[in-house]
C-alpha cells in the first residue's frame, strides 16, 4: 500500500526547488536520501536525472528523511546504479523532487523544468537495467557488470571513429563478392546495441528538452556510462559514410537486420542531436517548430505532448508563453497550444496537420490531429510524420495569411474555407503491409481510375494517368542528398523512376537505391485514393467516404478533407474549364456549415493556391467541430 511522505511546501515567491541527496552506501544495502529546497537563484551545485517511470504499479520502497517512500521499479534500479560508495550525490529527480500529489506545486515545477536542466551541472539518460540483473532470482551482493552495457558503447565508439565501412574492426569483407559483413566477434555487440536501441527511455517527449538542455549529458545503461559526444559521432559519422562513400558497402551489408538496427538508432538519434545543436546555437525555436519535428515522441498523460516542449520554445512571438496548468484537462491543454499559440503566432494553420486515427477515444474536436504514435511502429512513425510534414510543407493551397479564427463554446473552430468539390469515390486504404498487398492496393486505384497501365513515356499533362502518379507521390520526389529532409516537387522526368518502382513493385521485387522508395511506402500509409464529382484525383486518410468535400482553409498549405455535419450542403461541383490549371470553384452559401475535420489530403490542380486565384470571393465562414 502506497505510503503518502508529508512534503513540507515550497515558496511560490521565488525560484525554489528540492534537490534529493542520495547517501553513500553498499549495492545490497537500503537506498537512503534526503530533500533539501534550494533557490535556483543561489547556483547550486547537482546533477539531473533523465529516465522513464515504468509501470506505476510496480513499486519498490525506499528510505527518505526516514520516511518510507515507495519509487517504480526503474527509478529504483537507477537510484542503486547511481548511488556512491562512499560519499553523496545529489541530484534533481522529477518522482521525488516534486510533489506529484499536489497540482499547483507540479505546474509551477514543471514550467521551471527548462531552467532545472539547463542549470545542473550534468544530466544522466538514464536508459535502463541490464534485463539479466533485472532477472535475478536473488539480489547480488555486490553491482553486477554489464556485458551488455560494455559491449553496446564499445561499439558505438567504434561506429563513430569515422572510417569508412569497410575498415572498421566490427566488419569485415568477403574477397570474392566484395559484400560487407559482421566480424564474428562483434555478433554479440551487435546484438547489444540492439537492445538499448528499443529501450523505451527514447520514447518519452521529455527526453528531449533532458538532453537538450544540459551543458554536459551522459548516457547510462546498467553498469556503464558513455559520453554524449560518443552518440554524436556514432550520429554523425554512420549517417555520413552511409549515405555518402560508403553506400556502395553499406547495401552489400550481409546481415540486413542490423543495418534496420543502426538505421532505426540514427532515426532515434537524429531529432535529440537536432534540437541541443539548434538551442546551444540559440536558434529561435517555436512551439509549432517543436511540435511539428517531435509529434512521434510519447507520454503518459496527455498534457506533457505540449508541456513537454515548453522548455525549449524560444519565440513565443506576440501570444505570450503557455504556463502549465495541471488543473486543466488535456482537451483544453491542447486546444489552447494549437489555437492560442500556434495559430494565432504563426497566422498559419500549420498546427492542424498531422494524423487522426486515434482520436475516437479522446475528448478532443475533430480539428486537433493526434499528437500519439499510429498504428505503425514508432520508427516508422517517426518517418511517416517526417515525410508528410515536409511534402506538405512544398505546397501552397491558400496563399493567403490566416484570417480571424474564432473558439466557440470552448471547442469549435470558426474560420474561412474555401469550398471545392466533393468525393465520390474512395479507393481500399493502403496499410503497411507487404508488396504483394501493395501492390493490389495500387492496381485497385488504377482500375477506379480506369488506367490501364503505366505508359513507357510521362502521360499529359490533367491526363488521368499524370494526375493518378503525381497523386500517389503527393507530387514530390526527394532530393539526391545526404540531407534526409530535402524534398522537391515532381517533374514529368521523375515519371520514368515512379515507373520503374511500380513495375517492381507489381513483380514482387523491394527495388534498392530508388530515392522514393521508402517515401512511397511509407508516405501511403494510413491514405486512400479518391476521384471527385468533378472527376479530379486525390489522396486523404482512410477514413474518407463519399459524400465529404474537399476545401481550401484559409491559410493552410493543402486541402482538408471535411464531413458535412448540417443538412446544407455544397451546391454544384467543381467543374474544370480546359485551361491546364484552371478550376471553377462554387461559391454558393447560405448559413454557417457545420463540418468534422476528417484529415488533410492532396487534390490534383489546386496545391499551389489555384483555387483562390480563380475565386477570392468564394470564402465561407465555417464552423469545424
Amino acid at each position: 500500500m502506497p505510503v503518502n511522505y508529508a512534503y513540507s511546501p515550497l515558496s511560490e515567491a521565488g525560484r525554489q526547488i528540492r534537490l534529493l541527496t542520495i547517501f553513500p552506501g553498499a549495492w545490497s544495502d537500503m537506498i537512503e536520501c534526503a530533500l533539501h529546497v534550494v533557490n535556483l537563484d543561489d547556483r547550486p551545485q547537482y546533477e539531473a536525472l533523465s529516465y522513464v517511470w515504468g509501470d506505476a504499479n510496480k513499486k519498490i520502497p525506499i528510505s527518505l528523511d526516514n520516511q518510507t517512500f515507495e519509487v517504480t521499479e526503474n527509478l529504483y534500479y537507477a537510484l542503486r546504479r547511481l548511488r556512491h560508495t562512499s560519499s553523496p550525490r545529489t541530484m534533481w529527480i522529477d518522482a521525488i523532487c516534486i510533489n506529484q500529489r499536489d497540482n499547483d506545486e507540479k505546474s509551477i515545477q514543471v514550467n521551471m523544468m527548462g531552467t532545472i536542466y539547463s542549470k545542473c551541472q550534468k544530466a544522466v539518460m538514464w536508459l535502463g537495467e541490464d534485463p539479466e540483473v533485472m532477472r535475478s532470482v536473488t539480489a547480488p551482493s555486490s553491482p553486477l557488470l554489464s556485458s551488455v552495457a560494455q559491449r553496446a558503447f564499445q561499439l558505438c565508439r567504434i561506429l563513430g571513429q569515422g572510417k569508412h565501412f569497410n575498415e572498421l574492426s566490427c566488419f569485415c569483407t568477403t574477397g570474392s563478392s566484395h559484400e560487407l559483413t559482421i566480424h564474428p566477434y562483434f555478433q554479440d555487440h551487435f546484438e547489444s546495441l540492439k537492445a538499448i536501441t528499443y529501450v523505451p527511455w527514447w520514447t518519452r517527449i521529455w527526453i528531449l528538452q533532458e538532453m537538450a538542455l544540459p551543458v554536459q549529458v551522459e548516457f547510462a545503461f546498467a553498469s556503464e556510462t558513455c559520453p554524449y559526444t560518443v552518440m554524436y559521432n556514432f550520429l554523425d559519422h554512420n549517417v555520413e559514410h552511409r549515405e555518402v562513400c560508403c553506400s556502395e558497402w553499406w547495401g552489400s551489408l550481409v546481415e540486413k537486420e542490423i543495418s534496420i538496427v543502426l538505421n532505426d538508432l540514427s532515426s532515434i538519434l537524429y531529432p535529440l542531436l537536432t534540437v541541443r545543436y539548434h538551442l546551444s546555437r540559440d536558434i529561435r525555436l517555436s512551439l509549432l517548430d517543436l511540435r511539428e519535428q517531435f509529434w512521434s515522441f510519447e507520454a503518459t498523460d496527455s498534457r506533457d505532448f505540449i508541456y513537454g516542449l515548453l522548455g525549449m520554445v524560444r519565440d513565443w512571438g506576440d501570444v505570450g508563453p503557455l504556463v502549465p496548468d495541471y488543473n486543466l484537462p488535456p482537451s483544453t491543454v491542447i486546444r489552447e497550444a494549437l489555437l492560442f499559440r500556434c495559430i494565432k503566432q504563426s497566422k498559419n494553420l500549420n498546427a492542424l496537420l498531422g494524423t487522426r486515427w486515434l482520436l475516437d477515444n479522446m475528448d478532443l474536436p475533430s480539428w486537433v490531429p493526434d499528437m500519439r504514435i499510429s498504428q505503425v511502429d514508432r520508427v516508422t512513425a517517426m518517418t511517416y510524420i517526417d515525410i508528410k510534414t515536409v511534402l506538405r510543407k512544398r505546397f501552397g493551397a491558400s496563399r493567403l495569411p490566416c484570417s480571424k479564427v474564432d473558439l466557440i463554446s470552448n471547442s469549435i473552430l470558426r474560420l474561412q474555407s474555401l469550398p471545392v468539390d466533393t468525393i465520390k469515390v474512395v479507393g481500399d486504404p493502403m496499410q503497411w503491409v507487404g508488396l504483394s498487398t501493395r501492390h493490389s492496393v495500387i492496381q485497385q486505384w488504377m482500375t477506379m481510375c480506369g488506367i490501364q497501365g503505366w505508359p513507357a513515356d510521362p502521360p499529359p499533362e490533367i491526363s488521368i494517368e499524370s494526375q493518378f502518379w503525381r497523386a500517389i507521390i503527393n507530387d514530390c520526389v526527394p532530393h539526391i542528398s545526404a540531407e534526409v529532409q530535402l524534398r522537391r516537387r515532381a517533374t514529368q522526368n521523375d515519371y520514368y523512376e515512379m515507373r520503374t518502382y511500380m513495375l517492381a513493385i507489381y513483380h514482387g521485387e523491394a527495388p534498392a537505391g530508388l530515392p522514393y522508395g521508402i517515401d512511397h511506402s511509407v508516405g501511403l500509409v494510413g491514405s486512400v485514393m479518391f476521384l471527385t464529382e468533378s472527376g479530379v484525383v486525390g489522396m486523404g486518410p482512410a477514413k474518407c467516404q463519399s459524400g465529404d468535400e474537399v476545401h481550401v482553409l484559409r491559410g493552410s498549405k493543402v486541402p482538408y478533407i471535411l464531413r458535412p455535419e448540417t443538412p446544407a450542403r455544397l451546391d454544384g461541383s467543381c467543374i474544370r474549364n480546359g485551361a491546364e490549371d484552371g478550376i471553377s470553384v462554387r461559391t454558393s452559401r447560405s448559413s454557417i456549415h457545420s463540418y468534422s475535420v476528417i484529415g488533410d489530403g492532396f487534390l490534383y490542380g489546386i496545391m499551389d493556391g489555384e483555387a483562390e486565384r480563380n475565386n477570392l470571393e468564394g470564402f465561407w465562414t465555417v464552423d469545424l467541430v
